[in-house]
């Protein structure tokens, strides 16, 4: 194995690989990423089992090989060294990494060892958009659970309909719907959980989404190819919660406010909340907003005043501020709008106005106050 590579084509590739490496595992290998080069190109593999990705980037070389090398160890290297071509060299187990600067050795393992990777799947075949399922993405991927003890809402719930695409997401404080309506899919409907890890993984790739190939959905499997890249990944194999039963339907209190000027008082006010809880107050009246918290474990308090249309009844209502400020960030108007109820149901945040055959949504639950 000898060849040359530009380092901004291995470094992109050795961050999407190192981003699949498993922290823990009772199997060695995985730590390491396989390397195969014919004379112009270089595969990078990597799995956890669960999830793999094959990539393949351009390179000059004068002989064809493979090996199996750690991969955060390889990375890290790359990532220091200076722009232009990288030299690899295997001699027995050994890869050397040459630069004008100096040079990098490293053991390797025998390819043999390694799991076989797929290369295709069989299954319901789905042509799209690749920045629609970007864009769907990035709307939902914020509120995945990482409570372990709860699977299936360690996932992005995707929903294929006849002529629309869901994708839900919540972690029981929090809850984000997309619906993207007038979209293909062949007559097909399928509801399957994609594990975050994977969506990180394709999140990774932002760049090459526009060319997206096809996303293939097997039993227990999906794969995204996309132009030079494949991303395998296992299924969660569990029932997603039946999420339209808590989005509230009769939330007829409205708050219209401001987004950026908002999103700038919860977090300076935020700044003197428990430090557990994230608790501030939204005290609600008409045409005002007083966002405040109270800690009485370091005495902190803040009070900010905010002009905004309200309709409805006065009330007081607790959330968690860092949930909050997620969502806001979400939102894509000048203005938010909360729907509510009362100060122990969920409330509903949107955009004055939804993108061209688009729904989003962001629910969130309160908090007790503390009196």
């Amino acid at each position: 194995m000898k060849f040359t590579v530009l380092k901004q084509d291995i470094w992109k590739a050795m961050q999407a690989a190192i981003g699949i490496i498993p922290t823990k595992s009772t199997l060695p290998i995985l730590s390491n990423a396989l390397f195969q080069n014919t004379r112009d190109t270089l595969s990078i593999s990597a799995t956890d089992l669960d999830v793999s990705i094959i990539t393949h980037i351009p390179v000059q070389a004068q002989e064809e090989g493979s090996i199996t090398l750690p991969a955060k160890k390889v990375a890290e290297i790359i990532r220091e060294l200076p722009d232009g071509p990288i030299d690899f060299q295997l001699e027995k187990q050994q890869i050397q990494i040459t630069t004008s600067s100096g040079v990098y050795k490293i053991l390797g393992l025998n390819k043999d060892e390694f799991p076989d990777l797929p290369q295709k799947m069989e299954g319901m075949e789905i042509k799209m958009d690749g920045s629609r399922l970007q864009r769907m993405m990035e709307k939902t991927i914020f509120a995945v659970s990482t409570d372990e003890t709860r699977p299936a809402l360690n996932g992005v719930l995707w929903q294929i309909k006849k002529n629309e695409m869901r994708m839900i997401a919540t972690d029981g404080h929090r809850l984000a719907k997309i619906v993207h309506a007038k979209v293909k899919t062949n007559g097909h409907e399928k509801d399957i959980i994609i594990p975050i890890k994977a969506l990180h993984c394709l999140n990774r790739f932002r760049s090459e989404m526009a060319e997206l190939k096809s996303v293939i959905i097997g039993d227990n499997y999906i794969l995204f190819e996309l132009g030079k890249t494949l991303i395998f990944a296992r299924l969660i194999a569990e029932t997603y919660p039946n999420y339209e039963r808590v989005i509230p339907q009769n939330n007829e209190k409205r708050l219209i406010v401001n987004k950026n000027m908002f999103a700038s008082s919860v977090k300076r006010v935020a700044i003197l909340s428990n430090s557990i809880t994230h608790q501030i107050r939204l005290s609600l009246n008409a045409n005002n907003l007083e966002v405040s918290t109270l800690d009485q474990e370091i005495g902190g308090e803040a009070k900010e005043n905010i002009t905004g249309s309200y309709t409805g009844e006065a009330m007081e209502i607790g959330y968690n501020a860092q949930y909050m400020l997620e969502i806001v960030a979400q939102i894509e108007s000048e203005e938010l709008v909360f729907e509510l109820n009362n100060p122990t149901t969920a409330g509903l945040v949107h955009a004055t106005v939804n993108k061209e055959n688009e729904d989003y949504v962001c629910l969130i639950m309160p908090l007790r106050l503390n009196d």
